[in-house]
């Protein structure tokens, strides 16, 4: 199989990926896959795989003994449930040789064991089973293992997470991107011993194995709910369909030059976002927004929080990270008497915690400073942009890469020229175009008129969507 693939790839690959208006992967281990392949990555959208939450569930009250009668399983014995194809690459096979007595292995999916394997003590085949069945067979284990290799987050897995089973899968390092915690989720090595022993002691604990389940259910709700996630994949579609582009800006740090942005904005119709840090250690006191102006920025334009005194939240400690994320959306929901839903990570520092952590706030969009995107992304708590108001000499080869060798030169030592560029590339194709600055930024490069110059480039154009950076979800 993996031959067919290599060759498949090296015949046709490039002309599929060259040709594709999107390509839509459901983990980083495949984006990252192509974009080695050469594949440009604001092409590649990132979506999450989802699952009915009502058909897979949790067990309820006796069940769990009438669906083990009913599939001719042991009552009393812990079980640990495999489903997926009976492949060396799902790691079946490790599995079976992770066998013990403290708990017994069912095996669900195509394939076959050899009948000296299914002559094993403790294991049991029940070949593919459709979804209501497998629905049936989560709720009679005890635990899920799937050691597979060079996968993340497969379907089998989701749908045990929303059952509300603890889970045990390979230790892939792109499950440390995640907002998983890894105390709750076991992460293990493809090595039998190793297996074995985490799942005896999983069975010798059921408290664990509770609390892991419970874990497991509400990340699924979280973030495989169907609706959510189709949602996305939907808009991508409808975004083809009508290639239209959405227009919106963002201006960080809470400087009192944002009035003069902001009164710039309004000329031309633009909307945007103005991510605050009311006491920005960076800002001289007496050029930072006041209580009295926030409020009346917010008249007009979305304010979203950007932490209390901009700290790079990578180099805080937890608490102090959180107190950051939390007070800051608390002092402005005060000062501007409106909800705040959006937040900026300052620098654009931070790690899966820090987002969970802003999830755990409350906020519904997180913007990062990752440029030359042309959507918002795969999580809209780690929101790209398109490009800066800032020339930045390391975007030699991302400028090159997007706009061609002729237009080169001038994008590069230019970039407002850049901006007008990318937005025609976003009327071309559709998708979001998202300018970002800082006022006093603009203000110290004397850089007004290239501003103003893009604002009216991109302004009052009819089949083009203008919003905040919260309007985007």
């Amino acid at each position: 199989v993996m031959g067919i693939q290599r060759m498949v790839y090296g015949l046709f690959g490039t002309l599929i990926f060259r040709g594709s208006a999107a390509i839509v992967v459901y983990n980083p281990v495949v984006r990252k896959f192509l974009i080695e392949r050469g594949v440009v990555p604001e092409k590649i959208h990132e979506l999450r795989n989802c699952v009915d939450l009502a058909l897979f569930r949790p067990v309820k009250g006796e069940e769990r003994e009438n669906i083990r009668r009913s599939f001719n399983l042991p009552l009393h014995k812990p079980l640990v449930l495999f489903v997926g194809r009976l492949v060396p690459k799902k790691g079946f096979d490790i599995l079976l040789a992770a066998r013990d007595s403290a708990y017994n292995l069912v095996f669900a999916g195509s394939g076959e064991l050899s009948p000296q394997e299914q002559a094993l003590p403790g294991v049991h085949a029940l070949g593919a089973l459709n979804h209501e069945q497998l629905a049936q067979l989560y709720r009679a284990a005890d635990m899920f293992a799937l050691p597979a290799q060079g996968e993340l987050f497969t379907l089998a897995m989701q749908e045990a997470m929303a059952s509300g089973l603890p889970v045990l899968t390979t230790s892939e390092p792109e499950y440390y991107e995640f907002d998983l915690n890894t105390a709750l989720v076991s992460l293990v090595p493809p090595d039998a011993s190793k297996i074995k022993s985490e799942l005896i002691r999983l069975s010798n604990f059921p408290a664990v194995r509770a609390q892991m389940g419970s874990y497991a259910r509400e990340y699924a709700i979280s973030h495989f709910d169907w609706d959510t996630n189709v949602q996305g994949l939907v808009s991508l579609y409808s975004s083809f369909e009508k290639q239209k582009v959405t227009v919106t800006t963002s201006w960080d740090d809470g400087h009192v030059l944002d009035l003069k942005l902001a009164e710039l904005l309004k000329k031309y119709g633009i909307k945007g976002t103005f991510y605050i840090s009311p006491i920005d250690r960076e800002v001289p006191v007496e050029k930072r927004l006041t209580d009295a102006q926030l409020h009346t920025l917010s008249q007009e334009f979305e304010v979203g929080a950007h932490t209390m005194t901009h700290p790079r939240l990578t180099q805080i400690d937890d608490v102090t990270a959180q107190e950051e994320i939390q007070a800051s959306k608390k002092y402005l929901e005060q000062a501007t008497g409106r909800p705040v839903v959006s937040f900026c990570y300052p620098a654009g520092y931070y790690m899966p915690k820090h987002v969970a952590m802003v999830r755990a706030a409350g906020f519904r969009l997180a913007r990062t400073v990752e440029r030359f995107a042309f959507s918002i992304g795969h999580d809209p708590l780690v929101v790209p942009t398109t490009v800066h108001a800032y020339r930045h000499w390391s975007d030699l080869s991302s400028i090159l890469r997007t706009v061609g060798l002729r237009k080169f030169l001038t994008c590069y030592l230019n970039w407002d020229a850049l901006a007008i560029e990318l937005f025609e590339l976003a009327r071309q194709k559709g998708g979001v175009f998202h300018l970002w600055g800082h006022s006093w930024e603009i203000d110290a490069r004397r850089d007004w008129a290239r501003l103003e110059r893009v604002l009216k480039h991109i302004s009052h154009i009819p089949d083009v969507h203008y919003c905040t950076n919260g309007d985007l979800l």
